[in-house]
């Protein structure tokens, strides 16, 4: 890592979210909002840290909070329009690319995974073992992809998955457990009951430590 390739973190709020009937960034997993629990996992780890999100949205964040609408000319093509609209901002920076809807990742996880994308030094992103497919927006994007970016939007291919397999990214490999996507009313209620036990759990493993 380079002074001249700082790393951002790049928090996607931005989606429809038309499955979930709410902003996915605004649901509360860990006792904060989702977008809020990210940026304090990872704001110490990298140089920056950025809210990507809808020109809907941007009145959600306070002011001090560093924030790229999306550029109309995106609309419709998907996370694409995050990694595009930052790379026009922050052309000299490295992104750690992460969205809002992987409740189950902790904060370690978190950490984890920024350690693991520096050490790589070039693309790579969470590959997901089960369903053998990357994870977009769980992902380091480094300039050997930037190019290829561009190019796969201007021939109208809006697939990071095809992107990340072009660019031969790197695969970081974590607990399958906690690459789970909540995108609807009945997931955010399963999530909320799977980290809700987890907590008694180990509410009760510290208590029997303690006696």
């Amino acid at each position: 890592m380079t002074p001249e390739s700082p790393l951002y973190a790049l928090i996607v709020c931005g989606g429809k979210s038309e499955r979930m009937g709410r902003e996915k960034f605004l649901l509360d997993y860990h006792e904060s909002e989702q977008w809020k629990y990210i940026y304090d996992a990872v704001e110490k780890l990298c140089d920056e840290t950025i809210i990507s999100c809808n020109k809907e949205q941007i009145f959600f964040f306070p002011e001090h909070i560093k924030v790229v609408v999306d550029n109309e000319k995106y609309q419709g093509i998907g996370p694409m329009a995050a990694i595009l609209g930052a790379m026009e901002h922050y052309p000299n920076a490295i992104f750690f690319v992460i969205g809002c809807d992987y409740p189950l990742l902790t904060v370690n996880d978190i950490g984890l995974l920024v350690k693991m994308g520096k050490d790589h030094g070039k693309t790579a992103a969470v590959f997901n073992e089960k369903s053998k497919i990357f994870e977009p927006l769980l992902a380091f994007y480094y300039a050997d992809c930037f190019e290829l970016i561009k190019s796969s939007y201007h021939r109208g291919d809006y697939s990071l998955q095809g992107v990340l397999k072009e660019v031969n990214a790197s695969k970081l490999l974590i607990n399958n457990d906690v690459i789970v996507s909540a995108d609807t009313a009945q997931k955010y209620l399963a999530m909320k009951q799977i980290l809700n036990d987890q907590a008694v759990k180990d509410y009760q493993i510290t208590e029997i430590l303690l006696r």
